[in-house]
């Protein structure tokens, strides 16, 4: 066997899981404000080091974050409006709108509809704003290897009434350098404009990174294997993907009939042309990594397994039934990212149909899979998720954004998975959630990572993702007095990092 590629995960830690729109505040989503800060300073007091977020890019359809407009980009809705109340750019009677808003889920369309003019007076303040001059100078040159493309792709979305990219009129359609001088000198306005809304949001990130750092916390992003088919990325790169003559689609990614689905998944996304990738030293995802390792401490690599062979839809096919495996690029990806990216902290989520070939990948790139809990018991001994099978270079997990929560979970499973989890933990099942989380933290596993929901032993209801399903994900939030419930247990927590050396 040769030597691993990379080999960061040899300290014994913990962390948890919850996405920012998550979050509590009150204008109607979770975002990088106060309550952000709270829970850093939260985390911090736990004895955790990490913070786990999902994909913080535009989110498209179904509210995904792992459908969207860009790679590069970050969620415009995940903006704290606060600081620029204090700048005089807008006033609080400008956010009465949002304060009237659910607290307790995040309204996505209600948003979509009050955002703009709000951002619309922050941009039009900001940019006339000498002292944001020279910073956002700065901001776009350095992140003009993908801003550009992007705000072109927002700029003639617009003018093609939001249409996907390749049903817009002909001269919009084709990619180019022409194009693009062309939109600079017609709607440069408007190209500025999302520029700076790209500026103030990085603005507010760092700042809240840097906070998380300088308190020991570490912050794990979320990259989605595929990007979506309407999206700058692809726009800007069709040649890199599996698109047709006419510039659509010819097949799409998902996955067979498994766990979640038994027709499978079919996400949509298009599928890479990996020969393409492969003559330029896979040049564009070695940009993307480099991009998302900047903006996080450790990266969350989504669906390692199509590296290694990938489920290939027909674009005309009616469920992912239809598809077929097709090998993905292999240790070839992970050998050019060393030479470019030579420390990266990547967790591959080897989910799904794992075969001896994905493990070995795994085995060959040096990078911590997952072991996720819930999947664990109501079989035999020699399942890979049990405690006492996985190594101590995994993540362990009561469970991901895919999954119920571990008490939800509990009690839709069957007699036989629980009395199995009674067994093996010898608990009575009476606080599964918890049952659950010192397992985690006792298991050889380095480092253990808990969904939110899980340390307040929430049921079905906080679920965050059910896989397959179009409509009504991704909107649960937390309250103010579920942060204070979660700081009340954050003792414990301290006994637990302490008692299984994961301070």
């Amino acid at each position: 066997m040769n030597e691993p590629l990379f080999n960061w995960l040899n300290q014994r830690s913990s962390g948890a899981l919850l996405h920012i729109t998550s979050l509590p505040s009150g204008t109607g989503i979770g975002n990088m404000g106060e309550a952000a800060y709270k829970f850093i300073d939260l985390l911090s007091a736990g004895h955790m080091r990490y913070w786990q977020v999902l994909p913080m890019c535009p989110t498209g359809y179904g509210n995904s974050p792992y459908q969207s407009y860009s790679s590069f980009a970050l969620n415009s809705m995940l903006i704290d409006w606060n600081p620029f109340v204090g700048y005089g750019w807008i006033t609080q009677h400008d956010l009465l709108p949002l304060k009237v808003l659910s607290h307790t889920s995040a309204d996505f369309d209600a948003i979509r509809g009050i955002h703009p003019t709000l951002y619309q007076k922050a941009i039009t303040a900001g940019l006339a704003d000498e002292a944001h001059k020279e910073p956002f100078n700065v901001f776009v040159e350095a992140n003009s290897h993908w801003l550009i493309d992007y705000s072109a792709f927002i700029c003639l979305k617009a003018l093609n009434r939001d249409k996907v990219w390749y049903e817009w009129k002909k001269a919009h359609r084709a990619y180019s350098a022409e194009l693009i001088k062309d939109l600079q000198k017609t709607h440069g306005d408007a190209l500025k404009a999302v520029q700076f809304e790209q500026y103030l949001l990085y603005h507010q990130w760092n700042q809240l990174k840097q906070y998380a750092n300088e308190r020991g916390i570490q912050i794990v992003g979320d990259l989605p294997i595929y990007v979506s088919a309407d999206s700058a990325d692809t726009w800007a790169n069709v040649e890199l993907f599996q698109y047709g003559k006419r510039l659509t689609p010819t097949r799409l990614a998902g996955v067979p009939p498994d766990y979640f689905n038994e027709d499978g998944q079919f996400w949509g996304n298009p599928l890479y042309d990996w020969k393409a990738m492969k003559t330029e030293n896979f040049a564009w995802w070695m940009r993307r990594l480099k991009h998302s390792l900047e903006q996080f401490d450790v990266v969350r690599l989504d669906h390692f397994r199509a590296l290694e062979a990938y489920w290939s839809i027909p674009h005309k096919a009616e469920t992912a039934k239809e598809g077929k495996w097709v090998k993905g690029p292999g240790i070839a990806f992970f050998e050019a990212m060393k030479q470019v990216l030579p420390h990266a902290k990547l967790i591959v989520e080897d989910l799904g149909v794992i075969t001896p070939e994905v493990l070995d990948l795994k085995l060959d790139s040096g990078f911590p899979g997952l072991a996720v809990l819930q999947f664990a018991f109501g079989g035999e001994s020699d399942n890979f998720y049990l405690p006492h099978n996985i190594s101590p270079n995994t993540v362990i997990c009561t469970g991901t954004h895919d999954n119920d929560t571990s008490l939800g979970w509990y009690k839709q499973t069957d007699d036989k998975t629980r009395d199995h989890l009674r067994r093996y933990l010898m608990v009575s099942g009476d606080e599964v959630s918890w049952d659950l989380i010192r397992a985690a933290y006792r298991s050889v596993a380095n480092l253990c990572i808990i969904p939110f929901q899980d340390f307040l032993a929430l049921d079905e209801h906080a679920r965050m993702n059910v896989p397959g399903l179009a409509s009504g994900n991704w909107g649960w939030r937390s309250s103010w007095e579920q942060l204070n419930q979660f700081e009340g247990a954050l003792p414990y927590l301290r006994e637990l990092a302490d008692l299984y050396g994961r301070n």
